[in-house]
């Protein structure tokens, strides 16, 4: 298996390719100001054109925000896709009209709209091409090649709750929809984003979105203990981490998609601290950031990239950190 982190600043793109199945997780964002800020950034559709993909088998969207939305039209308009999963039942999505936010909004409560914009937009784009979409939820398991997909989260109060949101939004009055649903949603997306772990073989790769410990069903726990990668919620973020959880899993590499700017308290150095703290001595993980050259002392690279691209096989993994055309 080969697992890729599309470097595209602050947000998420993972590809994973396994046997003959290629699987994309989120497209990152489609915002002209997140690429133009670093030129070792790249769009999740054209760095999939430049690594060669011609289709891919499963499209998976953890959950509505631009940082995770907002290239995936570009993908779907670039490269063929068998089939897409999502959190939510894409039916909610039919012949719906979404309003930009207003002008004096919260910066954040615009881009939110702007991705619920994109993500219906997509669900439509979806049932014209006859491109099944497929809910998933906590507990649901998808094997794909040789490899297994686990649905470990959304906690179903969480989806619940985004869903109702979601219900709310579509039926309400535009200025109910812009003061309340737009920031309500907004704020609890996050909860219900998809929590999955991927197996293959003794590898077990944890895609933790933007969904923290504090949400997590403590029912899951248990699949927690062998995690090989872990990609850390909410961009490492204080909230990251949770010290119980965290004590369960020793794993060998801990990925952070935060942009070097390190905006919003990202990559904050607690989070390290404190994994440094529990890992003990015998085995402390290998720390990766998608964006950027120097985290120190936990990361630092000479040169820029594009991607960081770990294969699992039997002689062991190595990052290897790819710069398409820089």
């Amino acid at each position: 298996m080969r697992f890729t982190c599309i470097n595209v600043g602050y947000g998420d793109s993972f590809l994973l390719e396994c046997e003959n199945s290629v699987m994309l997780v989120d497209g990152g964002s489609a915002l002209d100001s997140e690429f133009a800020a670093s030129p070792s950034r790249i769009r999740s559709a054209d760095y999939l054109t430049k690594a060669g993909i011609k289709q891919i088998d499963i499209l998976i969207i953890t959950h509505i925000h631009e940082d995770h939305v907002g290239g995936l039209t570009a993908v779907l308009n670039q490269i063929p896709v068998k089939k897409v999963l999502i959190p939510y039942n894409p039916k909610l999505f039919r012949n719906q009209s979404i309003p930009p936010a207003h002008e004096n909004a919260p910066e954040n409560v615009k881009l939110f709209a702007q991705a619920l914009y994109r993500f219906t937009d997509i669900m439509q784009l979806c049932e014209n091409r006859k491109i099944p979409v497929e809910e998933i939820s906590m507990g649901m398991c998808i094997p794909v090649g040789n490899s297994h997909i686990r649905f470990l989260g959304p906690a179903e109060k969480d989806k619940t709750a985004f869903i109702e949101g979601l219900q709310h939004f579509f039926s309400a009055p535009h200025e109910d929809r812009q003061s309340e649903w737009f920031p309500y949603l907004d704020k609890i997306s996050n909860a219900a984003s998809l929590l999955l772990k991927i197996s293959y073989k003794d590898t077990h790769l944890l895609l933790c979105a933007d969904n923290c410990p504090s949400n997590w069903d403590s029912a899951i726990f248990p699949l927690l203990e062998n995690v090989t990668v872990l990609k850390l919620p909410h961009h490492g973020q204080k909230d990251a981490v949770n010290e119980k959880i965290m004590a369960m899993m020793k794993p060998d590499y801990v990925l952070t998609t935060a942009s070097s700017d390190r905006r919003h308290n990202s990559a904050n150095p607690a989070v390290y601290e404190l994994i440094q703290k529990l890992s003990g001595t015998d085995k402390q993980p290998v720390f990766l950031f998608s964006d950027g050259t120097n985290y120190e002392p936990y990361f630092s690279r000479e040169k820029p990239f594009r991607a960081i691209c770990i294969s699992f096989g039997e002689k062991g993994s190595v990052p290897e950190f790819i710069d398409y055309d820089m």
